[in-house]
Parts: C-alpha cells; structure tokens; sequence
C-alpha cells in the first residue's frame, strides 16, 4: 500500500502484462477496423503522393497530422506492407508494455498513488489491452508521446518536454485536448515570457513538416517522360504496383493520373515520379 513500492509492483505487474498480451494475441480474434485504412493512407504517402486531398483509406481522407504518417510508414515495412497482422499485433504489445511502464514511473515519480491500483490496470481493463492488440489504433502512440511529455514535465525538462508534446499532436490531435492544463503548468512554473517560448517550440515541430516535405521532393527521381504510356509498362525501371502516381511538368497540359491508367505528357519532358513505388 505504500506508494514508495511503485515500481516493485509495477515490476512484478509487467512481467504478467507480457504474458497477458502474448495469450490476447493468440487466442483472442482480431478485429479489423483502422488498420487497413492506415496502411493504404502510408503506401500513398511512400508512393510519393503529399497532397492530403489524395491520400485515402478505406474509412475515406487522411484526417491525421504528418506524424501519423512518417510513424506508420515505419509500422508498413515492418509489418510487410501491412499485410502482417500478427507481426502488427506484437509490435503494439510491445507498445503497450512502454505505455504499461510510462504509467508506473510517473506514479512512483508522484508518489501519490498506492500501489495496488496496477492491479486494476493489469487484471481488470480490458479496453485498454483492445486498443493495443486487438485493434491497432494510432491512439495509443500518441498516448505514450504524451506520457513521456508528463513525465518530461514532472523532471521539469520543458524544452524537450515540449517537443515529445507536439510530436504526440502530430500523431493524433486528440492531445490537443491536453494542451489548456499544459499552458497553465507552464505559466506558473515558468512565468509569461518562458512560456510564450515554450509554445514557439510546440509549433516550430509542426512547422518542421513543411521542411521534411520539401526535403523528401528533392529525392524524388527524375526521368524523361514519353508522349504516352500505357497501362502495363513502365518506365526507367520503376516498378507499376500500388497507387503511384506520376506528374509531368510540361505545363500546361501535364496531368497527374494513377499509374495504373494510362500516364500522358503533350511532349517529351523531365517528368518527377512523384515517387517509388514501395513494394517490389
């Protein structure tokens, strides 16, 4: 019961968290939801489509910040172009077990709690071991962004505290809902003028997106563009599978159409894949 044996129970709580996951995995079924639509809307983003007005899932439009994006492309590769779910499945157990032991440091931090509550969050919240394993939400990453900004706050690093904040925004903007209580910790423990800069810093990560994006056309290759190709070719040696898409710049009749119709330019011209296709 005493709150300064947090982490020997929490300890002790995880190692059971471990075996709990692993038996969801197995034996509980799977219930798609998001996790395609995800993975459509990264393959779009790797092919070399940045317009968000493009990117779709199966749920419809992309409504989720840059972050979202440049984290689960990662989770595309990994899981085989997304198409292993199981693989997807123990990567998000492994997620709940950092969420798990963010928990249990910010409470031995606070020393506010006493221990046996774990129990409950171990043995009793189902919903919770749903979202991780069994449904494979974005919600759940911006949650640990933002349990590592807590406890970030709690050491009173504001400056990286704020970064991990904004990145957990750029996840899902949920965490904006956070942000009314962090303007207010920063403004008595900083003063006015601090935490003015504190939200500089905030936005400036959000602001880096527009960066990284310029960053990422540079790579984009270039080749020339004949006056039609057809649906079945392609060119220069670039795979046609996925939904890559190819824009000519021979205004002012360049068009952008899905590779898998027929890609024309009025004459030959430099033409910038708007990117690779990302499975073999």
């Amino acid at each position: 019961f005493e709150p300064s044996e947090m982490l020997k129970v929490g300890v002790l709580c995880l190692i059971a968290e471990t075996f709990i996951n692993i038996l969801i995995i197995e034996k509980v079924r799977y219930t798609e939801i998001d996790w395609q639509a995800y993975m459509s809307q990264a393959e779009g983003f790797l092919n070399g489509t940045y317009d968000y007005t493009k990117l779709r899932g199966g749920t419809g439009p992309l409504v989720y910040p840059a972050g979202f994006l440049y984290f689960f492309s990662g989770l595309y590769y990994l899981t085989g172009y997304g198409t292993n779910i199981k693989v997807a499945q123990y990567i998000f157990g492994g997620f709940y077990l950092v969420f798990y032991s963010l928990v249990v440091l910010i409470l031995k931090k606070t020393e506010m709690v006493p221990p046996f509550i774990l129990l409950f969050f171990t043995f009793a919240s189902y919903r919770v071991h749903s979202i991780f394993a069994l449904r494979l939400f974005n919600d759940p990453i911006a949650m640990i962004f933002l349990y590592i900004a807590v406890y970030l706050f709690i050491e009173k690093k504001w400056n990286l505290g704020c970064i991990v904040f904004s990145l957990a925004v750029s996840i899902k903007m949920n965490v904006m809902l956070f942000s009314p209580g962090l303007f207010f910790i920063l403004l008595v423990e900083t003063g006015a003028f601090n935490t003015l800069y504190y939200i500089g810093i905030c936005g400036c990560v959000q602001f880096h997106d527009g960066p990284c994006h310029s960053f990422l056309k540079t790579q984009l290759a270039t080749s020339t563009c004949p006056s039609t190709l057809d649906a079945g070719s392609s060119s220069s040696g670039l795979s046609t599978t996925g939904s890559f898409l190819r824009t000519c710049s021979c205004p002012p009749t360049s068009i952008s159409v899905s590779w898998s119709s027929i890609s024309a330019c009025s004459s030959p011209s430099t033409c910038y894949a708007g990117g690779r296709s990302v499975r073999p």
